[in-house]
């Protein structure tokens, strides 16, 4: 439901006939989806180091300003997704 909402831009009304529930139903899940992993991404920011602060302003960005096509940049990425050296290796 993220990725069809975020990702494909599909509007409350499409995700709702897919899944076959009400446009309300799906508009909350997604409210619930974004703030719960909200949650998780503050606490994690937090965790590696960022003040409370930092990490909601790091958050404040809405990725749906961002002109991007996510899902077409990753499916045509030449570079292998992580790096087997490690910071040491490099020096």
């Amino acid at each position: 439901m993220l990725s069809a909402y975020f990702l494909d831009r599909q509007s409350l009304l499409e995700i709702s006939r897919v899944i076959r529930v009400h446009e309300a139903t799906v508009s909350r899940r997604l409210k619930r989806l974004v703030g719960d992993l909200r949650k998780q991404l503050m606490h994690n920011l937090q965790s590696g180091g960022l003040s409370k602060r930092a990490a909601e302003e790091a958050l404040g960005a809405d990725p749906r300003d961002i002109e991007l096509n996510l899902r077409a940049l990753l499916q045509t990425s030449q570079r292998p997704p992580f790096s087997d050296k490690t910071a040491s290796d490099k020096i």
